[in-house]
């Protein structure tokens, strides 16, 4: 089931049909599912390549919902796998973020998330999922392919490479802009000091500071940008 999800985001990639993949999608059996899902490495490599892949072929289908109405958008449940309708907001806070609701902040668990979606979620949440995905946006992080066996050093590589790009420290102040990532995410990445923590391993904030930094979040661009696919992928 992970190779399905890697083949249908390249054939996305490669502007080549995807009706074969979304067919299969659709009558994927949940037992078979479960057997392919056996751990929290093949659960977010699948599910990131989905909603990835979900997410450039919805846009290409639907760019007025996007740009009119995003909550639509994103709340839709355009998808089918299974038989069972989701949502790109399913595939990110439900699954990949352990039913979380989408505006808590990372803050905020849903206790009422369905057993399908207790299933097949992701045990532990991990950060670097945001550094991931793409929405279509102009501001999200570039595309890749995300395989099982490699995917630490995938999450690592798409880590350090956001935060290289879109981080910038001003020590005359002691601020530092983020993305809008970062807030909206917030306990995902276990609040201002887990930030501090991640920011000053990848070099971005000097380390042993007197004071923490003034955090200031830039306005996310939410212009549209389809196939912003990475030049290289980490572990191929």
């Amino acid at each position: 089931m992970v190779q399905t999800s890697i083949d249908f985001l390249l054939a996305v990639k490669k502007n080549q049909p995807t009706g074969p993949f979304r067919d299969a999608l659709r009558r994927l059996n949940f037992d078979d599912l479960a057997r392919e899902l056996p751990d929290d490495n093949a659960r977010k490599a699948f599910w990131i390549n989905l909603y990835n892949a979900f997410a450039q072929v919805l846009l290409a289908e639907h760019k007025d919902f996007f740009r009119k109405n995003r909550h639509y958008f994103f709340g839709k449940n355009w998808i089918e796998i299974g038989g069972k309708r989701l949502s790109l907001n399913d595939l990110e806070h439900g699954l990949l973020r352990r039913s979380q609701f989408a505006y808590g902040l990372g803050y905020v668990g849903n206790p009422f998330a369905s057993a399908w979606e207790r299933r097949f979620r992701v045990e532990q949440r991990d950060f670097r999922v945001h550094f991931a995905l793409n929405c279509g946006a102009a501001a999200c992080p570039p595309i890749a392919a995300y395989r099982p066996d490699a995917l630490d050093a995938q999450l690592d590589l798409a880590t350090a490479s956001f935060l290289e790009t879109d981080c910038r420290y001003d020590p005359a102040t002691n601020t530092v802009e983020l993305s809008k990532i970062f807030q909206w995410f917030s306990g995902d990445f276990g609040g201002k000091a887990g930030i501090c923590r991640l920011l000053t391993a990848h070099g971005v904030i000097p380390p042993g500071g007197s004071s923490p930094p003034t955090f200031r979040f830039r306005r996310y661009d939410w212009s549209l940008r389809l196939a912003a696919f990475a030049e290289t992928e980490a572990g191929s």
